[in-house]
């Protein structure tokens, strides 16, 4: 429960019956969180699992659809969700059976057609209350190349689609998949309107170095169809932009190969690389600016660092700051950006896993005239989330409520300009079977006028802390 009486930080908690590595929210946020995982290819009786969960009332957390996958593959490493009138498109990462494996055949990347139940306003009156959605296997493709290794353990780590946009010609998005624990690595761009993606909507296929993998990548959108992507190994970040042509399937890449915007310093040749700090996460906060997490040498602490990147050349560091001590390791890292203002100034939000089981939220604030950022300030701590190791968090994306126009009545509410109630919200997810959501409220920037943007932390409440414990 919330430790502190002032905090209005709401809280959700479920189990299931599987260790859960993945999570993605519904891309236009109704309320559905999907999560994944299970014991892999093995006789544990452990399942490996798809579970749609229905996070609409913020107090409790309930399943509304489910399907068990063969326990003689792979456990789901990796979730992406694509938006349909009545439910997801969700892209999963699933290593097909080691003895497929073996033969050179390994469809890593799953399909599923998820339905979510009928909400209580439609359904009829001998509708049941107990109804659950229905998921449903579309197809499975293979995108990277088959491993030449003798033995075969290459799976799909990673698993990022572009957000959605929301546009009344709809959001074609990008996709990206990186592999892990391959003898040689990559990272696959792909075109993620297909349900069931093949060669033909491969934008570009990026060969790693030898013994590099990528921790981290993220995709942005700036404009319409010209994508940005960026990913971490453990020393560098890469960034590559595609202007791409859906009808044509076409790109233009920029530049050809991905470009080296930030590397760390070159150890000498009697340092050992875990002397080393390493990009464990990283995000974009817009098409310009980039968020990075880094783990220090020998689990002596973290820090994030923003870099500004530039059309060309290295990336230049506009803010570096030191988490607590307490967190000897990050673990998960995800952003929500908020609603700009007319002049393009913006709040973001940061929440950090650490591998002490709690997790550090901050805010910083963009200032588009001067192309800085506010220093990172700390809105909350959540501490002992979870009883066992967190795999990974994710904010729900914050789609700002229609304001109205010039000379339209507003639909504020006790005299207030701006509209209702907003929220966004941060998914945990663990090692140990358990899913909690934190509900955090927002207030818009400047509550008298109906067209204000949306903060968590205002800009004003410089001494604004608080702690909180679950």
């Amino acid at each position: 429960m919330v430790y502190k009486p002032t905090s209005n930080v709401s809280f959700a908690k479920t189990s299931l019956p599987y260790p859960i590595f993945s999570a993605d929210w519904d891309p236009y946020n109704r309320g559905y969180l999907v999560v994944g995982g299970g014991g892999g290819e093995s006789k544990t009786g452990v399942p490996n699992q798809i579970t749609v969960l229905d996070t609409s009332n913020r107090a409790t957390i309930t399943t509304a659809a489910e399907i068990q996958l063969s326990r003689d593959e792979d456990s789901v490493q990796s979730l992406g969700n694509l938006a349909t009138k009545d439910g997801l498109i969700t892209f999963a990462g699933i290593n097909s059976s080691q003895a497929q494996q073996n033969a050179g055949v390994n469809e890593h990347l799953r399909s599923f057609d998820v339905k979510y139940p009928p909400r209580k306003k439609q359904k009829t009156e001998k509708a049941d209350d107990n109804e659950q959605g229905e998921i449903l296997l579309i197809g499975q493709r293979s995108l990277f190349k088959p491993s030449s290794a003798t033995k075969k353990e290459t799976y799909q780590r990673l698993l990022r689609l572009s957000p959605a946009k929301k546009r009344d010609s709809g959001s074609k998005r990008l996709g990206a998949v990186a592999t892990g624990m391959a003898e040689e690595n990559e990272v696959i761009v792909f075109n993620a309107t297909n349900a069931t993606p093949d060669k033909e909507d491969i934008v570009t296929r990026i060969q790693l170095p030898q013994g590099t993998e990528a921790n981290d990548l993220d995709i942005i959108e700036p404009r319409a169809s010209e994508f940005s992507m960026v990913y971490c190994s453990d020393s560098d970040i890469y960034e590559q932009s595609y202007e791409y042509d859906f009808s044509t399937k076409k790109a233009e890449k920029t530049p050809n190969g991905p470009r080296r915007v930030y590397q760390s310093a070159i150890l000498s040749p009697a340092e050992k690389s875990s002397a080393r700090s390493k990009f464990r996460c990283v995000r974009f906060l817009n098409s310009e600016n980039v968020v990075a997490i880094v783990n220090r040498p020998f689990r002596q602490g973290c820090e994030l660092r923003v870099s500004h990147l530039y059309p060309t050349g290295p990336a230049a560091q506009l803010l570096q700051f030191d988490l607590p001590r307490r967190m000897k390791q990050a673990v998960s890292m995800d952003v929500c950006a908020l609603d700009p203002d007319m002049r393009g100034n913006q709040q973001f939000v940061i929440a950090i896993a650490g591998s002490d089981v709690s997790i550090e939220i901050y805010t910083t604030n963009y200032m588009q005239k001067s192309g800085t950022f506010t220093p990172f300030k700390k809105y909350l701590t959540l501490r002992d989330v979870h009883e066992h190791q967190m795999t990974k968090i994710c904010f729900s994306p914050f789609h700002p409520p229609q304001r109205a126009s010039e000379g339209e009545k507003s639909e504020a509410q006790n005299g207030s300009g701006s509209p209702g109630p907003q929220y966004i919200r941060l998914a945990s997810v663990t090692y140990g079977n358990t899913v909690v959501v934190d509900t955090f409220p927002l207030q818009p920037l400047e509550p008298k006028k109906k067209n204000s943007r949306y903060v968590l932390s205002h800009p004003g409440d410089e001494k604004f802390y608080t702690a909180a414990y679950i």
